[in-house]
């Protein structure tokens, strides 16, 4: 809801294994992953993506994990960068700015 208000185009994916298969049928610009997910989890399903691309889509990993080793686990799985839930709605923003590039415009 956040960021269809705002204009973005969103797809969802039930667990990772319906992720996957939405890359492969459509690669987005961005990936925003749920590390906590049933069938396959975020790490898995990062990893499955990162296998599958030529080039490297920018996926921000979401959880509510507060240990550095679920960071660390994130980026080894190949994750671009690591969002704590619950997070500011600016915080998503800016890290959609940086890999996009894009630029807002407030009103």
């Amino acid at each position: 809801m956040m960021l269809t208000s705002v204009g973005f185009e969103v797809e969802t994916a039930q667990d990772g294994n319906e992720a996957i298969e939405k890359f492969k049928t459509d690669p987005p610009d961005m990936i925003l992953m749920d590390i906590r997910m049933p069938v396959m989890d975020g790490y898995d399903a990062i990893r499955g993506i990162r296998s599958l691309e030529e080039n490297k889509t920018p996926i921000i990993a979401i959880t509510a994990g507060v240990f550095q080793e679920d960071r660390q686990k994130a980026q080894n799985a190949g994750a671009d960068e690591y969002l704590l839930k619950p997070f500011l709605e600016h915080e998503l923003f800016e890290c959609i700015e940086s890999f996009l590039g894009i630029q807002y415009i407030y009103k």
